[in-house]
């Protein structure tokens, strides 16, 4: 995406092996945070990370996956990070 539009992108530069194709299917986040007891005020949520890892596969020279969004993303109301348990490609 950065190579097509010039504009900096976010995360890791997969060039070549992205599949734009796929329809995702899962629960926001949000809803699961909210239900956890998390606070919906913004202030709150400064300054932490929601953090994830997967040991499953290796990525690209590492032995495994991990990353972290900030809390106020993951909060936002018209956010849309998603906790992902079902992929359909599209063809």
């Amino acid at each position: 995406m950065q190579e097509k539009t010039g504009k900096e992108v976010r995360g890791i530069k997969w060039s070549e092996g992205t599949i734009a194709n796929a329809r995702w299917g899962g629960v926001l986040l949000r809803d699961i945070l909210i239900s956890t007891g998390i606070p919906e005020e913004e202030e709150a949520q400064k300054g932490f990370h929601v953090c994830f890892a997967s040991n499953v596969a290796p990525c690209q020279d590492d032995t495994s996956y991990g990353g972290s969004i900030p809390l106020e993303e993951v909060m936002d109301k018209d956010g849309a990070a998603m906790l992902a348990y079902e992929v359909r490609l599209l063809v």
